[in-house]
């Protein structure tokens, strides 16, 4: 870690009330065994079952540090953490205002982290780089954050144990459109697929008090979903989010359109919430677009309504393709 300490947002104390997330990798990476432990997990009915991490000596001992960030500073609450082969995740939270910034906090426990690396007999020298601190300050953030470090091991067994849905495929065509995709491309060829796309006078309608036509019709995209269907949409606005998060918590099978391209690497790692579908063969990531843009911020309205096009045009070819093979077994 050669060079001056830097900050990952400028302008920021970050000396008073937030909640941080802090990732540290390892100076030498593997998913499965590495520095910190071996993740260990089994398949029971092609399911992932019990995956945790078995630390090595020097793992309990970055566990032992980790604990003691709040003794040594009783301003800060350990909301989560989770020590894997290669790297760790603490959130933490500042409950009031600290003589030291975070900066200088987490540069005393790397050094805490050295001095318990020399014990164990490693090379003092045991993160890759700084730790990454990021302040949490979106709504639901927390929450979605404390749930991904938690569940971190029972992910990474998934792709582990499931390589081929994670890699991405390029160049696949589908009705003129080229695409690169992620996950089980046998979803485009079941014999109902459901475009999901809400309209806005629905929505004006419930924001003046009249929900039916809008809560018969995110009901019936779950109900037609129950029976077989498989929904497509890029899930944009905060109706269509329900309707993916439920399709999500049921196992409901989807073709999700990204708005965003895929990275240039071989693999894939999705949001969180996706891989266990993915795994599953329930999920379908499908993008458009060439390049990946990794800061990229809320999609235009040019995009959405082509994206929307997308998923309409995907669903009425799959019912068109469905209705030749019946006629044609007549």
């Amino acid at each position: 870690m050669n060079g001056h300490w830097q900050w990952q947002e400028k302008g920021n104390s970050w000396r008073g009330v937030g909640i941080y997330h802090v990732t540290a990798s390892a100076m030498i990476r593997h998913p499965q065994k590495a520095a910190f432990g071996e993740l260990k997990w089994q398949v029971v009915d092609g399911q992932i079952d019990g995956a945790y991490v078995e630390w090595s000596p020097f793992g309990q001992s970055l566990w032992d540090c980790i604990q003691q960030i709040p003794v040594r500073h009783p301003q800060i609450q350990i909301v989560a953490a989770r020590i894997m082969p290669d790297h760790l995740h603490m959130v933490l939270y500042v409950t009031e205002h600290t003589d030291l910034s975070i900066r200088e906090i987490i540069r005393g426990w790397v050094q805490g982290c050295r001095k318990a690396a020399k014990a164990c007999g490693l090379q003092e020298e045991v993160f890759s780089d700084r730790p990454f601190i990021r302040v949490m300050s979106c709504r639901g953030q927390l929450q979605t954050m404390a749930e991904y470090v938690k569940r971190n091991p029972e992910r990474m067994a998934i792709r582990l144990t499931y390589p081929e849905y994670f890699y991405i495929q390029r160049d696949i065509e589908i009705e003129g459109q080229q695409y690169a995709a992620v996950g089980n491309l046998t979803l485009l060829y079941e014999q109902e697929l459901m475009a999901v796309h809400v309209h806005k006078e629905w929505v004006w309608e419930a924001e003046r008090g009249d929900n039916q036509r809008l809560r018969d019709y995110k009901n019936g995209c779950i109900l037609r979903a129950r029976q077989g269907a498989v929904l497509v949409s890029p899930f944009i606005s905060p109706d269509e989010v329900a309707v993916r998060d439920v399709a999500l918590r049921e196992g409901l099978p989807m073709i999700y359109i990204l708005d965003n391209g895929l990275p240039e690497s071989a693999k894939y790692k999705p949001p969180g919430n996706l891989i266990e579908a993915i795994a599953a063969g329930r999920l379908l990531l499908l993008s458009p677009w060439p390049h990946y843009a990794p800061n990229k911020g809320r999609c235009t309205r040019a995009e959405c309504t082509a994206m929307n096009a997308m998923a309409e045009t995907i669903a009425l070819a799959a019912t068109a393709k469905a209705a030749k093979r019946l006629t044609g077994r007549r």
